[in-house]
């Protein structure tokens, strides 16, 4: 609460140093707002340098200076900024002491001989972490397979339990590259030892290597099994599991475990296709009585290039089986997330899944994926897939009421009549059924490159029919949010927040009509 007389000066340190995290943005990158804050006044320094949060989180970033690709377009982009800032990666360091650190390792996706004129910079910023690993409390690195296989003796030496005493998250991502991995291409296996007791969260995309890991205190896993004896092994030991994330499982054919596998901690259940074929196969072997939230999502992970998926498609009778494990364990799947790829759109699976979760669905998210301009038929396709199951399901699905749409820079998921379309099913009376819940909240989320900012009042989506829909629903009571959220990039200086779009919205409604 604000007084008459009071200065920016006499507001609480504690205060003043949130509102400089909030300033920052991402923290992990050194950024001009950091320095300007620092040279307001010696308090403002003093609250930063003592505010160890807002040095916690480091970035040691390589990029391809040659060149910057956009993932979405194919595009060249800017080139990138120098080398590695050495200088700020020692001083969030030192500044840092005492505090637990959060580290984010990313080499960018690039021929490993442009890399090596690189490498002593790189070992350079590793050697610094190592000397402060003592600290460090999340660990997250994604690079091309050649840099796992390179660093291998490093990685060895950063994983010892005491170099990481207390390690609590582990993130390994091996980027795709269609150009050197086949389906000959070896399979990557980082030669680690034992990890640290004290680790909670590890996620893997690459076949698993010989970690030795405390299995019953992790809580979080996301990874792949190419062994059935490995993962019927492991699953029972997860006695803490809260969330799942199976990437990849090696089709099991007619292996199943001898015994049924319960996992009553487990809340939320996240499968790629082929986890999904596996997972119908284990009915009688499966118990997840506490599962509350199941998403699908065929996220990358190494096997999917090295070797043909296992699964191309989901049936109608694959939902069924995986719907009647839930249904045998007393699970209520009160949350479903779909992201939308080639192998979860079937209209048949799609409908099955709606019709076995039908009482207990109450929250559906929809979440379109980064693609081609070439895909855009294929993606609307879907898309008329998707909202056509779930309006045909609107008797399937009667207690849905949060409806959350995600579409990663494709306008064209919110350009068509198919969304909206959906929504309106859901909430004008004259449309939707009398035996579903009408909608109680909904969100769109469009996620952007900054390059595509634009500035309020020139988005021509806030005129569009469906902002003019959602408004009109907005104002009879809709609980409604359309956001454009955009990307940090390192080399930007300053990023926009996030846009509502529906406040553009307005100056397309008649003055008579806003009430």
């Amino acid at each position: 609460m604000s007084h008459p007389g009071q200065r920016i000066l006499d507001i609480p340190n504690e205060h003043l140093a949130e509102i400089f995290r909030l300033a920052i943005g991402d923290p992990r990158y050194r950024g001009k707002t950091r320095t300007i804050i620092q040279l307001v006044c010696r308090n403002w320094s003093r609250v930063m340098l003592n505010s160890k949060f807002l040095w916690s989180k480091i970035t040691v970033e390589v990029e391809d200076l040659s060149q910057r690709m956009n993932p979405c377009y194919g595009e060249l982009g800017p080139p990138q900024p120098g080398d590695l800032d050495l200088a700020y990666i020692a001083q969030c360091l030192r500044v840092a002491h005492g505090h637990p650190l959060d580290i984010t390792l990313r080499i960018a996706n690039m021929p490993e001989d442009r890399f090596r004129k690189r490498w002593n910079i790189i070992n350079e910023a590793l050697e610094l972490l190592r000397s402060h690993s003592i600290r460090l409390r999340s660990l997250s690195c994604s690079a091309p397979i050649w840099f796992f296989d390179r660093t291998n003796i490093e990685f060895k030496t950063l994983f010892d339990p005491d170099y990481l005493p207390r390690l609590e998250t582990l993130s390994l991502f091996v980027e795709p590259d269609e150009s050197i991995l086949t389906p000959s291409s070896p399979l990557i296996s980082v030669d680690v030892v034992d990890l640290s007791q004290s680790l909670l969260d590890l996620s893997l995309n690459f076949p698993f290597p010989h970690f030795d890991v405390a299995w019953s205190s992790i809580t979080s896993f996301a990874g792949g099994f190419d062994d059935h004896g490995h993962f019927f092994n492991v699953l029972p030991c997860m006695v803490a599991l809260d969330f799942l994330h199976l990437r990849y499982i090696q089709p099991l054919g007619a292996v199943v475990p001898e015994r049924c596998i319960t996992l009553d901690s487990l809340r939320h259940l996240k499968l790629s296709s082929c986890a999904v074929a596996a997972m119908s196969l284990m009915v009688d072997k499966l118990r997840l009585p506490g599962v509350k939230e199941l998403s699908l999502s065929s996220e990358f992970h190494l096997h999917h290039f090295t070797e043909a998926c296992p699964v191309e498609g989901l049936s109608a009778d694959v939902a069924a089986s995986l719907c009647a494990m839930f249904e045998r364990s007393g699970a209520t799947i009160g949350t479903l997330n779909i992201s939308v790829d080639s192998s979860i759109e079937d209209a048949k699976f799609l409908q099955q899944l709606f019709a076995k979760l039908s009482f207990t669905v109450r929250s559906l998210q929809l979440e379109f994926e980064w693609s081609l301009p070439s895909r855009r038929r294929d993606i609307v396709g879907i898309l008329g897939k998707l909202t056509a199951a779930v309006r045909n399901a609107s008797v399937l699905l009667p207690r849905m009421t949060e409806l959350e749409v995600i579409g990663r820079n494709q306008n064209y998921i919110f350009e068509g009549p198919a969304l909206e379309g959906l929504i309106e099913s859901r909430w004008d009376d004259e449309k939707r059924s009398s035996s579903c819940i009408r909608l109680q909240k909904l969100r769109l989320r469009r996620v952007r490159y900054v390059d595509d900012f634009r500035p309020p009042g020139s988005d021509s989506l806030a005129g569009s029919s469906l902002a003019l829909t959602l408004w009109k629903f907005r104002s009879a009571g809709l609980n409604v949010q359309w956001i454009d959220e955009y990307l940090y990039e390192p080399h930007l200086d300053t990023v926009p927040g996030d846009v509502d779009v529906l406040d553009d919205t307005q100056k397309y409604i008649p003055t008579m009509q806003r009430g």
